[in-house]
C-alpha cells in the first residue's frame, strides 16, 4: 500500500499550557468545590502572555486567576495541584487546605510528556502513518540555566531500527515557541529514509506497478512525462536506465495518469 502523503500541519502550540490544564483538571476536586460538578473538562483556561515567562491559570468554577512562572513548571519536582490547592484555600479564606495524595503528583517532564501526547494525536488523526511508537529521548545540557534535570532538547526516534532508525531533534525552545512543525520534520526524515531504500525497477515488474505523471511541456520542448516505479521518479528520457535515475517524488504534486504510446517506424511503415 502506498504511504499517505502528508500535508504540512500547524505547529505544536503551547504544550506546556495544555499540560498544566490537563493536570489541574485531573486533580479535581479542590477546596470549596461543589463535588457534583468537579469533572468539568473545561474548568481551566491556561495561557502564556508575552514570551512565555509567566503562565496564567483561570478557574471557571470559582472565578479565580493565578499566575505561575516558567521556572516552576520546568522543575520536575514541582507539585502543581498541591500548589493550586493551597492557592485556592488562601484566596477563599479556607485555611491551609487539605493536600491529598492526588495533589502530590509532581510535574516531572511535562513538556516531554505533552510532546508524546501530541504525536499520538497526530497518528490518530491521520497526519502521518507510523506502525510503531515514536520514542522520545530527552537530552540534557550541563551548562543549561534550568539545571541538569531539565531537558534542553528531545530526540525523536522511529520508523525502523538500527541504522535505518530515523532521528529528529527538537529543542526545548522550539517547543516553548509552539510554531515548530514537528510532524513535518518527522515526515521529511521519513522521506529521506525511503529515498535510501528505493530499489531499482526491473522489466519483470508488472505493468500495474508503473505509473505515469504529466507536467506541462517546457518551452525548450523537453519531454514532460515521468514514470513512477514503486515511488521512484524517473525522467521519461531515462526509462531505459531507471535504476540510475531514481529520485523520490515531491509530496503534494497532482498526479494525472497518462497512457504511454510508443510509435515505431520499420522500413517506412507505421506499426
Amino acid at each position: 500500500m502506498a504511504e499517505r502523503t502528508l500535508v504540512r500541519v500547524r505547529g505544536t502550540g503551547n504544550l506546556l499550557a495544555e499540560g498544566v490544564r490537563g493536570l489541574l483538571e485531573f486533580s479535581q476536586p479542590y477546596p470549596g468545590d461543589n463535588l457534583a460538578g468537579v469533572q468539568s473538562p473545561g474548568r481551566f483556561l491556561v495561557y502564556s502572555p508575552g514570551h512565555g515567562a509567566t503562565y496564567v491559570v483561570k478557574d471557571g468554577v470559582n472565578s479565580l486567576t493565578s499566575e505561575l512562572s516558567l521556572e516552576l513548571l520546568l522543575d520536575p519536582r514541582f507539585e502543581l495541584a498541591a500548589w493550586y490547592t493551597r492557592r485556592v484555600s488562601q484566596q477563599l479564606n479556607l485555611g491551609d487546605g487539605h493536600v491529598s495524595p492526588r495533589h502530590r503528583i509532581a510535574v516531572d517532564d511535562m513538556l516531554g510528556i505533552q510532546l508524546g501526547f501530541y504525536l499520538e494525536d497526530a497518528v490518530a488523526q491521520g497526519w502521518f502513518i507510523c506502525e510503531d511508537d515514536i520514542n522520545i529521548e530527552p537530552c540534557f545540557s550541563v551548562n543549561d540555566r534550568w539545571g541538569p534535570t531539565v531537558p534542553s532538547a528531545y530526540v525523536l526516534e522511529g520508523f525502523g531500527s538500527g541504522e535505518d532508525l530515523i532521528r529528529v531533534t527538537v529543542t526545548r525552545q522550539q517547543l516553548l515557541e509552539g510554531k515548530t512543525d514537528v510532524v513535518g520534520m518527522l515526515v521529511k526524515a521519513r522521506q529521506r529514509q525511503l529515498l535510501r531504500e528505493i530499489r531499482p525497477c526491473s522489466p519483470m515488474v508488472p505493468q500495474d506497478d508503473w505509473w505515469l505523471t504529466y507536467k506541462p511541456m517546457k518551452a525548450d520542448g523537453e519531454n514532460p512525462g515521468v514514470i513512477l516505479c514503486h515511488g521512484a521518479q524517473v525522467p521519461s528520457d531515462k526509462v531505459g536506465s531507471i535504476a540510475r535515475s531514481a529520485s523520490f517524488p515531491r509530496s503534494g504534486e497532482t498526479v494525472v495518469v497518462k497512457l504511454l504510446v510508443v510509435v515505431v517506424h520499420v522500413n517506412g511503415h507505421l506499426l
